[in-house]
């Protein structure tokens, strides 16, 4: 090269190595089975990069019982508690529900989204 050319490179350390993004797979995910009279249900999802976004939802049927959002933590961990309305609750209670489907979308930071669903059966209610 001469004098007169330079060349210059610039590096993103934040980006992880082309082909290789995160991927959700529903053993991440876990979810007990709850009472059909519950107000409350809880998911946990592991196995993330920090601060990973994570939003679900619980579906029962074609209607969205519940959404959550929240962020992974240092453990790579996202907890969700998911209050279900009084909507919801009148829809669990139905004896045509057999179970409900936790949805999650990850998005980890600097990487595209992923998608994982997992079925979780209902329990009777007392």
């Amino acid at each position: 090269m001469g004098a007169d050319q330079a060349v210059t490179a610039t590096f993103n350390a934040n980006q992880s190595p082309p082909g290789k993004h995160f991927v959700l797979k529903a053993g991440q995910l876990s979810m007990k089975a709850f009472r059909r009279n519950a107000r409350k249900a809880k998911a946990s999802i592991t196995g993330l990069p920090a601060g990973t976004a994570v939003s679900a939802s619980l579906v029962g049927g074609r209607k969205t019982l519940a959404r959550k959002k929240a962020k992974a933590g240092a453990g790579g961990r996202a907890r969700l508690t998911f209050k279900f309305s009084k909507k919801a609750r009148k829809r669990l209670r139905s004896k045509k529900l057999k179970s409900v489907t936790l949805k999650v979308t990850a998005t980890p930071p600097g990487d595209t989204a992923s998608k994982a669903s997992r079925k979780v059966k209902l329990r009777r209610a007392r």
